[in-house]
């Protein structure tokens, strides 16, 4: 628990306060409920806010708790109060086309799945299987 301050009271403090108008008693809002109130109004500064809040409602409040509740009332209007992070790894792989894994490398001079798959795609992109002998006999000459 904190220490009491030489000169305060021991009495707990009221939650009303007269009003310099009528004398009547007035119900005193919380101490961040007047802040608000005398923001809204314009009042910036602390030392302003804190003169005002005794004045009008009794309420002793010192001008680094001012401080501190006008901080936290920007923070709960701006919003979470802090910038969004990173996003999660697996958003950002989603997001990518998958690369093509490479082929498997043959065996001792063998044909993969793969290169008879190219080899069909190819006979059919030149006009069949003959053609695409006429071709190979060709780049055969050609070594």
């Amino acid at each position: 628990m904190a220490r009491k301050r030489s000169g305060e009271s021991s009495q707990p403090a009221t939650t009303e306060a007269t009003t310099p108008e009528n004398g009547q008693a007035k119900a005193s809002p919380s101490k961040k409920e007047a802040v608000a109130e005398a923001l809204a109004l314009g009042i910036d500064s602390p030392t302003q806010i804190a003169e005002r809040l005794k004045t009008i409602y009794g309420l002793e409040i010192t001008t680094s708790y001012v401080s501190v509740i006008k901080g936290e009332l920007k923070k709960k209007k701006k919003g979470k109060g802090r910038k969004p992070g990173r996003k999660p790894r697996a958003e950002k792989e989603t997001a990518k086309e998958p690369a093509a894994k490479p082929a498997p490398a043959a065996k001792e001079g063998g044909l993969t799945p793969q290169d008879l798959r190219a080899l069909t795609e190819l006979a059919s992109r030149v006009g069949g299987y003959s053609r695409l002998r006429e071709f190979i006999e060709i780049l055969a000459d050609v070594r």
